[in-house]
């Protein structure tokens, strides 16, 4: 078994959303409705668990553990606000 490791850096702030008055925004928002206050810095790290290919000793093409956890926490993001 091997394990992989890949880390992830973005920026996010959620902004206002026009539609919603202040009072929703804040609700909807919580401490990040904040219209003064600049995107936060995060960090994901992902890690997987793979078995070696007998033959080709491939673990995995790299690029899909950049495009999947990019992918997944995009739209995590998307439907969490």
């Amino acid at each position: 078994m091997v394990y992989l490791t890949r880390n992830f850096e973005f920026c996010f702030a959620p902004l206002p959303q026009s539609a919603l008055s202040a009072e929703e925004n804040q609700r909807v928002f919580g401490q990040m409705h904040n219209p003064h206050v600049r995107a936060t810095k995060y960090t994901l790290e992902v890690t997987i668990a793979v078995r070696t290919d007998p033959i080709t000793g491939m673990v995995l093409d790299l690029k899909q553990l950049t495009e999947i956890p990019i992918a997944k926490s995009r739209n995590a993001w998307i439907t969490a606000f």
